[in-house]
C-alpha cells in the first residue's frame, strides 16, 4: 500500500455499524474477527480485508482488492 495512514473500516453483521481503527495490530483484527473488516488507504481504495468480508458480501479477494470503499457503503 502506499506511504501515510491507513483506517480500518468493520462492519458488523447486526446493523451494519461502521468503525475507524487508527494502525493497532491490524493482523489480529483481520485474523479474528467475525465481521467483515476492510483496511482502506488514503483514496477509499481497498488494500486488505479479511475473510469475513469476502463470505458477508459474497465477492473474492481479488474483486476487492483496489476498488473503492464507496462500493460497498
Amino acid at each position: 500500500p502506499p506511504a501515510g495512514r491507513l483506517r480500518h473500516l468493520a462492519f458488523h453483521s447486526l446493523g451494519h455499524t461502521m468503525f475507524n481503527y487508527e494502525s493497532v495490530t491490524v493482523a489480529s483484527i483481520l485474523g479474528t474477527s467475525l465481521d467483515a473488516v476492510f483496511t482502506i488507504d488514503e483514496w477509499g481504495r481497498i488494500v486488505d480485508l479479511n475473510g469475513a468480508a469476502v463470505r458477508m458480501f459474497g465477492r473474492t479477494r481479488e474483486e476487492f482488492l483496489g476498488s473503492n470503499i464507496s462500493c460497498i457503503i
